[in-house]
């Protein structure tokens, strides 16, 4: 994750958003080819 996002390293704020970070890219993952799917469909 880019450090440039916050000045905030240690604060329970940035370890919010750190884990929601991962989680997202763990789901987009996840989803990307259901989403490629759809758009075959279509």
């Amino acid at each position: 994750m880019p450090s440039a996002w916050f000045g905030l390293r240690n604060t329970p704020c940035a370890a919010v958003l750190n884990w929601l970070y991962i989680l997202l890219k763990i789901i987009s993952e996840e989803l990307s080819p259901l989403f490629i799917a759809i758009v075959g469909v279509l």
